[in-house]
């Protein structure tokens, strides 16, 4: 049994935590009768899956740069952003060709991560379609390319993932992280911040709390019976946030407690 450290009133002693077994998924009956109650956000929708295909079309990207209608960034696991580099160059209707100045075009290309993704690392494969000559037919054709992106624990928002052009006519592209809205936490740098709804008698007479961790874990914290919990009092949990990036030490678990008035 361990305890973590407190913010506000009551002192270290009010509070104690242990962690279950492991669990699949978010919220539900698994974790007992209110947790959904607890915590604050909607329903949690998940990111494109770690192994599936993120489709970018750099022929639809371009066609939204010169005006027309573009579809370029998206999937069914949401938007993602593209823009061409500052200073380079945009493939143009004469050069076209497999080792033409396209390759001389540099590409920004969002791609979004789940929390969970990034507390545990993951692999993302992006499709990229881009546009060509056939040097046989004569014909435009897309050519296609998956690129491997290997999100390592803790990275963070903004991280940049570069590929130099390659020799069948693909620009340079550099991949951008963004992180997609968790349904019960906040990222706070290393840090994970959880807001937990309560009741008036809860905060007064004691409750037991379960929080699902990011790395699958069930982490129980048990409010002993005759410590009031005030309104806006944190619990700080040590090392149960996000993976520090180049070592093995974690952020901290927030818990910031509000209290439904007027609730029983």
């Amino acid at each position: 049994m361990n305890s973590g450290g407190m913010g506000g009133q009551g002192g270290p002693e009010a509070f104690h935590f242990s962690e279950g077994q492991s669990f699949n998924g978010m919220g539900g009956s698994s974790f007992g009768d209110g947790l959904e109650s607890m915590f604050s956000g909607g329903r949690n929708t998940q990111g494109s899956s770690s192994t599936g295909n993120i489709n970018i079309n750099l022929s639809d990207i371009l066609k939204g740069f010169m005006g027309g209608q573009s579809n370029a960034g998206m999937s069914s696991g949401g938007g993602y952003g593209t823009r061409p580099e500052p200073g380079m160059g945009f493939f143009s209707g004469q050069q076209q060709g497999r080792n033409s100045s396209t390759n001389k075009s540099s590409f920004s290309l969002s791609f979004h991560c789940t929390l969970e993704e990034l507390a545990n690392g993951c692999t993302k494969k992006l499709k990229v379609k881009n546009p060509a000559i056939d040097p046989l037919t004569g014909q435009r054709v897309l050519t296609e390319r998956i690129y491997n992106v290997k999100v390592k624990p803790g990275w963070k928002k903004g991280t940049k993932v570069k590929f130099g052009p390659t020799s069948d006519g693909f620009p340079s592209l550099s991949f951008i992280l963004d992180e997609k809205k968790h349904r019960f936490f906040r990222r706070i740098n290393n840090d994970i911040v959880w807001k937990c709804n309560i009741s008036q008698n809860q905060a007064e007479k004691g409750v037991k709390i379960k929080v699902p961790l990011l790395d699958g874990n069930l982490l129980e914290i048990l409010v002993q019976d005759g410590i009031s919990i005030q309104q806006g009092q944190r619990k700080i949990i040590k090392g149960k946030g996000m993976p520090i990036k180049g070592g093995p030490k974690r952020g901290d678990l927030i818990i910031e407690f509000n209290i439904n008035v007027g609730s029983l």
